[in-house]
C-alpha cells in the first residue's frame, strides 16, 4: 500500500520555520570589551604613499627566480648569494647578468641598495636589500618579497618587524652602499 502524498504550500511551510523563536535572528548587544576605541591610534611614520621601487623589486625576482632554478635543476653555482658562493654585490649582479635573469641596464639601476648575504635556509623575513645610508626613504625589500619603506631613519629602527636575524651585508662597490 502506497501513501498518498499531498502538496503542501510552500507558504506555509516558510510561515511555520520563521514562526520558532530559534530561527530568528538575534542581536546581542555590545559588551564594553567589544566597542571600538575612540582615541586616535599612533602609527609609525611611515612614508604617505609607498612609492614604486621598480629597481629592487626587479632585483629581488631575478634573484628569486634563479634560486629557485638553481633548486630545481640542481645548479650550485646558481642561489642566493650564499649559495651561489658570491663574496660581493658585484659579483653576484655579474652572476645575474651572465645567465640573463637581469641584464647590465638594470643591474646599473640598483646602485643605491646594499644586498645581503642570503642563504635558501634563511626565513622569508630576512632582509635581501636595503637602501644605502642616508638615502630616504629607507626602503627594505625581504626574501619574501615584502618591500617596507619608512620615512625616517628613527621610523625605519623603531617600527620595522625585527628580522629572525641580521645578515651578513655582501661588501661591494655599490655607490653609497652599506658596508
Amino acid at each position: 500500500m502506497r501513501a498518498a502524498r499531498t502538496a503542501i504550500p510552500s507558504g506555509l511551510v516558510l510561515a511555520a520555520v520563521c514562526a520558532f523563536p530559534a530561527c530568528r535572528r538575534q542581536q546581542t548587544p555590545e559588551s564594553p570589551g567589544d566597542q571600538k576605541p575612540t582615541a586616535p591610534i599612533k602609527t609609525p611614520a611611515r612614508a604617505a604613499k609607498a612609492p614604486a621601487f621598480p629597481s629592487a623589486t626587479k632585483l629581488h625576482h631575478a634573484a628569486q627566480e634563479m634560486a629557485l632554478d638553481g633548486f630545481q635543476f640542481d645548479k650550485k653555482n646558481l642561489g642566493w648569494p650564499y649559495d651561489a658562493g658570491r663574496k660581493s654585490a658585484a659579483d653576484f649582479l655579474a652572476l645575474l647578468v651572465e645567465n640573463n635573469y637581469l641584464t647590465a641596464a638594470d643591474a646599473a639601476a640598483v646602485a643605491e641598495f646594499a644586498i645581503s648575504n642570503l642563504s635558501d635556509s634563511d626565513p622569508g623575513e630576512t632582509a635581501f636589500l636595503r637602501s644605502a645610508s642616508g638615502v630616504f626613504p629607507i626602503v627594505v625589500v625581504r626574501k619574501d618579497g615584502r618591500i617596507e619603506s619608512f620615512a625616517d631613519s628613527a621610523a625605519g629602527d623603531i617600527f620595522a618587524p625585527p628580522p629572525p636575524r641580521e645578515p651578513a651585508w655582501l661588501p661591494g662597490k655599490l655607490q653609497g652602499a652599506v658596508q
